[in-house]
């Protein structure tokens, strides 16, 4: 089912049973009630992955949408977009340099996407100067970047903020690193994350560059993250762990490597009939490319009110459980 530079009409919805996990995760500020419509920092601890010797907890940015505070939308839940920055970068870089949140509230305001939460995690390797984590769980065991994104991060977001929790209510996206890391997680998990927005990511990972302190070399391990090698073990069926998921994979079009890898991690999804929304734009490894691309994944992965099919009920008030 391969599309390329579509708009999804609906979203569907699978009720799944809702993700639970142990984890150590806490609240460290109590921050005044955030703005509609706006980002604010939180901080959080985790004994999934180090710290820095002098801050103790891990910094998560996160976007309420406009209305969220409203007293007449309290018991409306959300769908969350986790986004995952590149590297080197930090969570603040899809406020500070992609200005996303804008591009959030003017797509919500003209009903060109449903209202949605989304929250930005510090995926920073302490044992690397450039942080670059990859966002996977390290060779060597110490730091485990997925578990605490896939575990952690969802955990804490569902307990903190009126979420739908469920796989398909939940976007798991990224730039560059942050791409590749999205597609990673989300093969890896996807009872945890049901649809996919990667910009400019890269699909096989042999551990080379700023890359090597965290995945080794070890040649298994490389293997078992690097989706374009492993996916092809993954069956292509009715009962294939993917049916159901969505992807929006995109990319400059001469971005070369990312293009490249971009067509080659498209064409190994609809192979497995995994439903794959494929989109290349004029632009660099950036910024403005990576806005333009973010608007256009949200609108094709959360579509507005009125692109919704009548059965859709995921952006509908629904009570707390």
């Amino acid at each position: 089912m391969r599309q390329f530079v579509i708009r999804l009409a609906s979203v569907s919805i699978a009720v799944l049973a809702y993700f639970a996990g142990v984890v150590d995760c806490r609240a460290q500020s109590s921050p005044a009630k955030p703005k509609p419509g706006v980002t604010n920092t939180y901080w959080i601890t985790s004994k999934l992955i180090r710290t820095t010797r002098h801050n103790q907890t891990r910094q998560v940015v996160v976007y309420t949408p406009p209305g969220y505070y409203d007293p007449a939308n309290a018991q409306t839940r959300y769908p969350v977009v986790y986004l995952l920055h590149g590297a080197p970068g930090n969570p603040t870089n899809f406020v500070k340099f992609g200005k996303w949140d804008s591009y959030t509230n003017q797509l919500i305001d003209d009903d060109k996407i449903a209202p949605a939460i989304w929250v930005a995690p510090d995926g920073n390797y302490v044992g690397d100067p450039h942080g670059d984590s990859e966002w996977v769980n390290s060779v060597d065991g110490r730091d485990l970047f997925e578990d605490f994104v896939a575990n952690d991060i969802v955990l804490w977001t569902d307990q903190h903020f009126r979420t739908i929790p469920t796989a398909q209510a939940r976007i798991i996206g990224g730039v560059s690193e942050g791409g590749y890391g999205a597609v990673n997680i989300a093969l890896h998990r996807p009872k945890v994350f049901g649809m996919v927005l990667a910009l400019s990511g890269y699909y096989t990972n042999d551990g080379s560059g700023w890359a090597r302190p965290i995945m080794g070399h070890d040649v298994a391990f490389l293997t078992s993250n690097s989706p374009l090698d492993y996916i092809v073990d993954i069956p292509a069926s009715a009962n294939s762990p993917l049916k159901g998921m969505k992807f929006y994979l995109g990319a400059g079009d001469n971005e070369k490597h990312y293009a490249d890898q971009t067509r080659q991690m498209a064409t190994a999804l609809s192979a497995r009939g995994v439903n794959e929304t494929t989109d290349f734009q004029p632009g660099k490894h950036g910024w403005i490319l990576w806005g333009r691309l973010f608007a256009d994944g949200l609108m094709a992965l959360l579509p507005g009110p009125q692109e919704q099919a009548p059965d859709s009920d995921i952006y509908s008030n629904v009570s707390q459980p």
